[in-house]
C-alpha cells in the first residue's frame, strides 16, 4: 500500500508538473506572440517615421534651397510623434562630404526609432539647374547692386557702372536665400560698415522704385538700410528707409514742402524680407513688404529721388547707414548703421503699381523645380 501510494504521490506530482510546465508553455506562447506582435507594430512604425523623416528633410531643404546647405552642421535630432528622427544630408558620392553648391544634387537620409524597432531610409534631391524668370524683365533699372564680388573694394553697378565703394567690414560674395536665382549673394555688415554710391545724374528717379532683400541679425531700432541725405538747394530730393525692433520697415522721403513717412509692417524676424517702395513723380508713394501692399500715401508733387521740383540733390547714397547730417559729399558721421545682411538692391525708373510689386515678389519666389524618390532598396532594419 505504501508503494501504492507512493506511486500515487508520483503521478499526481508528474501531472501537476505536466499541467504547470503547459501552462508556463502556453504563457511563453502568448508573450512571445505579443512580443512579436509588438516588435511587428514598432518595426511598421519606425519604417513609416524614417519615411516622414526623409519628407520633412526634403522640405526643409526646399524651404530654404539656396541657404540651408550653407549653415548645415551635423545631423539634427527631431522627436515624431514618439519616434526619435535623425536626419542628415550628404554628397551622393560620399557620406562624408556635403556641397554648398545649392544646384547639386544631394542625399537626405533619415533614421527612426520606435521602441526596439529601427528604420533606416534615403532620397536623392536633384534640384533644377535653371534659375527662374529675372524679377525684373521688363522694367527699366537704373542701378543694381548684387554684392558678389568676393576681395573687391566695390560693389558692382550691372546697369550703369555707379559702384559703391565699401567702407568698414564689408563682406560680399555671402549667400542669400532668393530662391529664383540659386547663386544670388548677398552682403554682410555690422559696426557703421557700408557701402557709398557718389551721386550720377542717371540716379535721379522721378517716378520709379527702390527694392532689396535684407536679413536683420540685431533687434535694434531705427537701423538705416537706405539713405540719401535731403541736401541740395532746397533740401530736397532724400529718402531713407530703416528696420525697426516692432518687425517694421519705415520709408522717410524728404522734399522742400517737408517730409512723408511710410510705415510698414509684415515683416517676419530671423529671415530674409522683401521690400519695395515706390514713387510715381504724381503725388502718389507706397511701400510694400514679401508683396503685400502695407502704406500707400499722397507725396508732394515733384518730389523724385536726387531731384525735388527740377533741383538736383548731389548726396551720396548709402547702403547700411544714415547720411542724415552729414557734411556734403559724405556719408559720416554713418549714424544708425544696420547690422545683417543685404541682397539684390535695385533701383527702377518708371511707374510702379501694386500690381507690379506684387509680380515682382512672385518671380522672386518661384521655387526651383526638383524631384526626388525614397529608395526602398535603401530601407535597414534592426531592434535592440
Amino acid at each position: 500500500m505504501r508503494r501504492r501510494r507512493g506511486s500515487a504521490y508520483i503521478l499526481v506530482l508528474s501531472t501537476t508538473a505536466l499541467v504547470t510546465a503547459a501552462g508556463l508553455a502556453a504563457v511563453m506562447v502568448q508573450h512571445a506572440q505579443a512580443q512579436s506582435a509588438r516588435l511587428t507594430a514598432e518595426s511598421t512604425r519606425a519604417r513609416a517615421a524614417a519615411a516622414s523623416g526623409v519628407e520633412l528633410g526634403v522640405h526643409l531643404a526646399l524651404a530654404d534651397p539656396a541657404g540651408w546647405k550653407q549653415r548645415y552642421d551635423g545631423p539634427v535630432d527631431i522627436d515624431l510623434d514618439g519616434a526619435r528622427l535623425v536626419l542628415s544630408a550628404h554628397d551622393p558620392a560620399s557620406t562624408e562630404t556635403l556641397s554648398t553648391d545649392p544646384t547639386q544634387p544631394f542625399v537626405i537620409a533619415s533614421s527612426a526609432q520606435v521602441g526596439g524597432a529601427r528604420a533606416r531610409l534615403q532620397a536623392t534631391v536633384v534640384p533644377a539647374i535653371a534659375p527662374g524668370q529675372d524679377p525684373w524683365d521688363g522694367f527699366t533699372l537704373a542701378g543694381r547692386w548684387r554684392f558678389r564680388e568676393q576681395g573687391a573694394s566695390f560693389a558692382y553697378d550691372e546697369i550703369a557702372a555707379n559702384d559703391g565703394r565699401l567702407h568698414g567690414s564689408v563682406v560680399q560674395n555671402r549667400w542669400a536665400q532668393i530662391p529664383y536665382d540659386p547663386s544670388a549673394r548677398s552682403m554682410a555688415i555690422s559696426s557703421s560698415a557700408h557701402v557709398r554710391v557718389i551721386h550720377n545724374p542717371s540716379l535721379e528717379i522721378e517716378a520709379g522704385a527702390l527694392a532689396f532683400w535684407f536679413f536683420a541679425t540685431d533687434s535694434s531700432s531705427d537701423q538705416t538700410i537706405f539713405s540719401k541725405q535731403a541736401g541740395g538747394t532746397n533740401n530736397g530730393g532724400g529718402l531713407r528707409v530703416t528696420y525697426h525692433n516692432d518687425h517694421a520697415v519705415r520709408a522717410v522721403f524728404y522734399g522742400s514742402a517737408g517730409s512723408t513717412i511710410l510705415t510698414a509692417t509684415g515683416i517676419v524676424p530671423n529671415q530674409w524680407n522683401f521690400v519695395l517702395v515706390r514713387w510715381d513723380g504724381m503725388g502718389s508713394c507706397g511701400i510694400y513688404t514679401n508683396g503685400s501692399s502695407r502704406h500707400v500715401r499722397l507725396l508732394p508733387a515733384g518730389w523724385g529721388l536726387g531731384k525735388d521740383n527740377g533741383v538736383t540733390n548731389p548726396e551720396p547714397i548709402a547702403f547700411g547707414v544714415s547720411t542724415d547730417g552729414a557734411s556734403s559729399g559724405s556719408t559720416s558721421p554713418n549714424t544708425n548703421p544696420f547690422s545683417g545682411r543685404i541682397a539684390d538692391v535695385a533701383l527702377l525708373k518708371g511707374v510702379i503699381s501694386a500690381e507690379d510689386a506684387r509680380a515682382i515678389y512672385e518671380r522672386y519666389i518661384a521655387h526651383a523645380a526638383v524631384s526626388y524618390a525614397i529608395d526602398e532598396s535603401s530601407l535597414v532594419r534592426g531592434h535592440q
